[in-house]
């Protein structure tokens, strides 16, 4: 089974709940899972890259890393990636 999507929610939900739900539901690494934290969230942060997550980007934002982290994880085209 193929599963690819993006979803970016600017509801209020738990990340690391959907993360479960994701896992439990996929398996262990499909499917891609970014997940987006505030600075002051590092324990959240650690706690969805030990339960799974591929990557975090930083809020608010930046469209330059954004697209690179989508494209690491395969969620864009991997010429959205910085060069090196």
């Amino acid at each position: 089974m193929s599963l690819s999507a993006l979803v970016l929610s600017a509801l209020v939900v738990d990340g690391i709940a959907c993360l479960h739900a994701l896992r439990a539901a996929y398996g262990p690494r499909t499917p891609p899972v970014v997940i987006g934290a505030t600075a002051s969230a590092s324990e959240k942060i650690i706690e969805a890259l030990e339960d799974g997550a591929d990557e975090y980007v930083l809020k608010p934002f930046s469209e330059p890393i954004l697209l690179h982290t989508l494209a690491i994880t395969g969620l864009a085209p991997a010429e959205a990636a910085l060069a090196p």
